[in-house]
């Protein structure tokens, strides 16, 4: 699978199985970004979506595609897919799926909502992280429901999330005054 490093919705996504078919792809996902991501394509796999808000996790939803790969058209014009909410899963899974979520939000360091999608590879029976999605990519607020969260509410909660992150950011330090290049020897123009 080739596809754009910062896009989502599946553009500029192809799936690839020779070195002509890849230098198409490569040349069409370069179009889109100056990164590029080349994976492994699974062909027997479930897909899962999982938001985190705060430390709220949602209930983790499996998106059932038809094809392997959920395009643009599956997601916004076709509705070929079925979405079940919750995912019918094991425990096991369940927490996997719940720790990689709470991990991965806190190690990239996300202060709002975000919705992280997993692959899970059906024969080694192993989950892969496949992308996250933050706002305004994804409000992710039907994944809240259980939690009583609805979208009302998520938007008064990102408000004052907003509000008070501003107010923490204005009492940080944004100059620090040093006269350290001056005793180098180099002189400021002033």
């Amino acid at each position: 699978i080739v596809k754009p490093s910062m896009l989502g919705s599946s553009i500029g996504i192809k799936k690839v199985s020779d070195e002509k078919e890849l230098k198409h792809a490569l040349n069409l996902a370069f179009k889109y970004d100056e990164m590029v991501i080349i994976e492994q394509c699974l062909t027997d796999f479930r897909e899962f979506n999982c938001a985190i808000f705060e430390d709220l996790v949602s209930d983790i939803e499996e998106v059932e595609v038809k094809s392997n790969i959920f395009t643009f058209e599956d997601k916004y014009q076709t509705h070929k897919t079925n979405h079940i909410l919750p995912a019918n899963i094991d425990e096991e899974l369940k927490n996997e799926i719940i720790e990689v979520t709470k991990k991965t939000s806190k190690s990239l360091r996300n202060e709002s909502i975000a919705r992280i999608d997993y692959l899970y590879d059906i024969n080694k029976e192993r989950l892969y992280f496949n992308e996250i999605n933050t706002i305004p990519g994804s409000y992710a607020f039907y994944l809240f429901d259980n939690a009583g969260i609805r979208f009302d509410i998520m938007l008064d909660m990102l408000i004052k999330e907003a509000i008070l992150k501003k107010t923490k950011q204005k009492k940080l330090l944004r100059v620090f005054n040093s006269s350290i290049l001056n005793k180098k020897g180099l002189k400021l123009n002033k």
